[in-house]
């Protein structure tokens, strides 16, 4: 009877013991669940908040993009082809135009386009300012630059973006203005990287304070046997310095409100385009190597442009100079390296391009059909080129499209600098809308201005004495 009592508490208390597995085991499969469920409710609600959020910034983008193009198809045809280019200008004093809209139809006969804007002065997209642009002194530049914008608000025209070539070295417009800035060669000898965004900082202040938005640098090429002759110290050097000290350069600049123009892609030789054509023979592996590469790392660096050379390849398009070439500029630059700011062709009056079968006018439309935004004028008058494009476009649709995206390009570059701004109009009930308008940021009195240039002009000299002095050249 004993036993019986005993065999039966044993299966009783395995019964329990089972029960209480079992129990154990529904309140962890029940927890788990419950924990799961909480665990994809929260990432369902990350992933919902992320999609509006991504949804919002497609959306504003958008919205931006619809004022640019507002703004563009708000303009006179004169005034929005006016837009994609970059011309010297008149004087070192006081802003002087030295065409009309209506030159832009000198070789048609009177139109009604003509007689409602003969009046009205022809400014380009962007000015760039050769040495004799430059009177002797930082105030008599401010002077000249604030012309520029008061005739512009004056006349009711769109502003240029002013420009210039501050490389360093031998190719330096503001030599004697600024605190020294010795040539690229000279920079990766002498300085860290560090040090080189600061000598870079210093320089972009000053001229910014000048009231200047562009500066056509930094060389980005490679320094090479076939092309050390006529870079001549403009080039940093190997690889590793070009990308250490350029991506220096971009970024110090452009933090300090100065656009940068990545030069000259795809590369140059030792012959000089002011005089004849660059024929760059180097295998496509060489040329990826040497020179697409560099420049695509370079471009993470979000500089404002790409100036193209007037080089012709081997490995690509040998009959066409790079900066009229589809390949080189819509499909390498723009759709394989993802490059999304402005495309600038260099000066279409150099001889490589008029002595090799590309008179101005030809090589505008080409540039224009290959994907550039910008034309490089080295000339004070631009009106008979902007009549062949306008031609152009009237029978060409997709020519004119072409037109119109690089206008927009433009005007959301200005956007960037500062001249303008896209500034938010809907109310929170409203469809998302913005505006483009001229920025109304409020200028900085000239007595300010001098005081910031000469502070950093101090400081960059006194860099260079510690730095560059004794160090030969």
């Amino acid at each position: 009877m004993k036993k019986n009592i005993s065999k039966c508490a044993k299966i009783n208390f395995i019964f329990k013991l089972a029960k209480s597995f079992i129990i154990l085991f529904v309140i962890f499969i029940f927890s788990s669940c419950s924990v799961d469920k909480k665990t994809t409710k929260k990432e369902l609600l990350l992933h919902s908040s992320a999609s509006k959020i991504q949804s919002s910034i497609q959306e504003d983008k958008i919205a931006k993009r619809s004022a640019v193009e507002n703004f563009v198809n708000s303009l006179s045809e004169e005034e929005k082809i006016s837009q994609l280019f970059l011309i010297n200008l008149e004087g070192n004093t006081t802003f002087t135009p030295v065409e009309r809209t209506s030159d832009i139809y000198k070789n048609k006969k009177q139109t009604s386009q003509k007689k409602s804007s003969e009046k009205k002065a022809l400014v380009p997209g962007g000015y760039i300012f050769f040495s004799y642009n430059f009177a002797s002194t930082p105030e008599e530049i401010i002077s000249f630059t604030l012309s520029i914008k008061e005739y512009c608000k004056k006349n009711n025209l769109v502003p240029p973006y002013l420009s210039l070539d501050q490389e360093g070295g031998e190719v330096n417009r503001l030599r004697g203005i600024t605190s020294v800035l010795p040539s690229n060669e000279r920079v990766a000898q002498c300085l860290t990287p560090e040090k080189a965004k600061q000598l870079y900082s210093l320089q972009a202040i000053q001229i910014k304070n000048l009231g200047f938005n562009m500066n056509i640098a930094p060389v980005s090429e490679i320094c090479t046997d076939d092309n050390k002759e006529f870079l001549s110290g403009r080039s940093y050097g190997n690889r590793k310095q070009v990308l250490s000290y350029a991506s220096a350069a971009v970024t110090s600049y452009e933090q300090n409100k100065i656009g940068t123009v990545l030069k000259h892609f795809p590369g140059n030789t030792n012959t000089d385009p002011h005089t004849g054509l660059p024929e760059i023979d180097l295998s496509q592996e060489e040329l990826e190597s040497l020179s697409v590469e560099p420049f695509s790392l370079l471009i993470n660096y979000s500089p404002s442009a790409v100036l193209m050379s007037h080089a012709r390849t081997l490995a690509h398009d040998k009959n066409t100079p790079a900066d009229l070439s589809r390949y080189w500029v819509s499909q390498k630059l723009i759709d394989e390296m993802n490059f999304t700011g402005l495309v600038i062709c260099d000066d279409i009056f150099m001889a490589a391009l008029e002595k090799n079968g590309f008179p101005p006018e030809e090589a505008s439309v080409k540039a224009i059909e290959a994907g550039v935004d910008v034309i490089m004028i080295s000339e004070k008058r631009f009106a008979n080129v902007a009549e062949v494009l306008l031609e152009k476009s009237a029978e060409d649709e997709i020519f004119k499209e072409k037109l119109f995206n690089a206008e927009c390009k433009v005007i959301e570059y200005k956007i960037k600098a500062g001249i303008l701004e896209n500034k938010k109009i809907s109310v929170d009930e409203e469809p998302l809308k913005y505006e483009v308008k001229l920025a109304e940021e409020k200028e900085m009195p000239i007595n300010e201005k001098i005081k910031s240039f000469e502070n950093a002009k101090k400081e960059g000299n006194l860099l260079y004495e510690k730095y560059f002095r004794g160090v030969k050249r």
